[in-house]
C-alpha cells in the first residue's frame, strides 16, 4: 500500500537550529495533510535534534490521515511511543552522530529487543516497519 508521506522532520530541526518556537512542525503537518498527504512522518531521536517529544504528542492529537514515527531501537524512546500510541513506528538504526539520515537496523545485533517492541506495538494496534539494508 502506497501512502504519500511528508517528512516533517526538517521543519523541526530548523526551528531547534535558531532556537525559535516557529516553525512549528505540527503547523505544517496540518497544511500538508490540506495539501493532499496521506501520511505525517518523524523521527524521535533521543538527542532531539529534530521532533520532541511535546511535537509528538501534537502530532498524535492532530494528525488526521496516519502517524509515522521513526525511531532508534532504545528502550526509553519506544516507551514513550508506546504510550503515544501513533499509527506506525519505524525503528531505524543510530547512523552517525552527525548525521540527521537514520541508518538501517542490525539485525543480528537488535533481533532480541526487536522482536520485543515489534510484539509490545502490535498488541498495542501500532503498525510496525524496521528499515533494512537489502539483500
Amino acid at each position: 500500500m502506497s501512502r504519500l508521506g511528508v517528512d516533517i522532520d526538517p521543519v523541526a530541526i530548523f526551528r531547534n537550529i535558531f532556537a525559535e518556537n516557529v516553525p512549528d512542525p505540527a503547523h505544517i503537518s496540518m497544511l500538508a495533510e490540506m495539501g493532499g498527504a496521506e501520511s505525517i512522518v518523524c523521527f524521535l531521536r533521543e538527542d532531539y535534534k529534530g521532533v520532541n517529544e511535546r511535537d509528538v504528542n501534537v502530532l498524535k492529537e492532530i494528525v488526521k490521515t496516519h502517524l509515522n514515527i521513526k525511531t532508534n531501537i532504545n528502550d526509553e524512546t519506544v516507551r514513550k511511543l508506546l504510550k503515544i500510541k501513533p499509527d506506525m513506528i519505524t525503528f531505524v538504526g543510530s547512523g552517525s552522530a552527525t548525521s540527521m539520515m537514520p541508518a538501517s537496523v542490525n539485525l543480528e545485533e537488535f533481533s532480541g529487543p526487536l522482536s520485543n517492541y515489534i510484539a509490545d506495538a502490535r498488541s498495542n494496534r501500532i503498525a510496525t516497519s524496521v528499515l533494512i539494508e537489502p539483500q
